[in-house]
């Protein structure tokens, strides 16, 4: 049975507080964009996550959010500043058959260059059901970072991801990242799945729609795994221990 948005919203001990408390201390850049109350309304009953859980207070409470130079953008309720929303994204994606089924999966992140980050409700399997998978833009495949949702965030604003996104940053990213748009995203090319794009700082660059990267990324990773083509397995990313 569906909750109402009451149900979903009048709860004990929400998250906002906590969370509000994580983006403080976060040693990376962090701006939170106000949620439109129409807006955060709608995506939370299309959740259905309640605001006890930092999934639900994240989708309620902002538009989204940028961190680290704008590298990495939180999808909350959808802005102005950050248009795509989190459900906008799990429904293109895929992770949603039905209105009155869950999601299969729910992306809550996207990356500057297209990478995406989602809670696996199935989708990716039962082995890492609730932990987060990282779609990677050179590998083509979703990897199991092995942490759930809060984790993650926390990972997310601590500081820790140079060595997870070794491959897809080069040097000087951060000013190309904090000059994009929320919409916007970096087009690299060669893809950064193939072998030609190395070194990255040689690979020309391009601020193009968020959905045109995501739509190449998904378009060549489909067929890649119909076809059993090995080019795009790579190692498991690792995620260093916060500092």
């Amino acid at each position: 049975m569906r909750r109402t948005l009451k149900e979903l919203t009048d709860v004990e001990n929400p998250a906002w507080p906590e969370v509000v408390t994580w983006f403080d201390a976060a040693t990376v850049s962090v701006q939170v964009i106000a949620s439109d109350p129409v807006r955060s309304s709608a995506v939370l009953e299309r959740l259905q996550v309640s605001l006890w859980s930092a999934l639900g207070a994240q989708a309620f409470h902002t538009g989204g959010v940028f961190v680290d130079h704008k590298w990495i953008r939180l999808l909350g309720s959808g802005s102005p500043a950050i248009p795509l929303d989190i459900v906008t994204l799990t429904e293109r994606l895929g992770f949603w058959a039905s209105i009155d089924e869950p999601p299969t999966a729910v992306a809550f992140a996207v990356d500057a260059v297209g990478g995406i980050f989602a809670i696996n409700g199935g989708a990716f399997g039962g082995d890492g059901l609730g932990m987060v998978f990282y779609f990677s833009p050179d590998g083509l495949t979703w990897e199991n970072l092995h942490l759930g949702h809060s984790a993650m965030i926390r990972h997310l604003l601590s500081g820790s991801m140079d060595q997870f996104y070794e491959s897809l940053r080069w040097k000087g990213w951060e000013a190309e990242a904090e000059r994009l748009n929320g919409d916007r995203a970096i087009l690299v090319y060669p893809p950064l799945w193939s072998v030609e794009c190395r070194p990255l700082e040689s690979a020309k660059r391009a601020d193009v729609p968020l959905s045109e990267v995501i739509d190449m990324n998904l378009n060549v990773y489909a067929p890649a795994i119909a076809s059993g083509d090995t080019q795009f397995t790579i190692k498991v990313r690792p995620l260093s221990p916060p500092p």
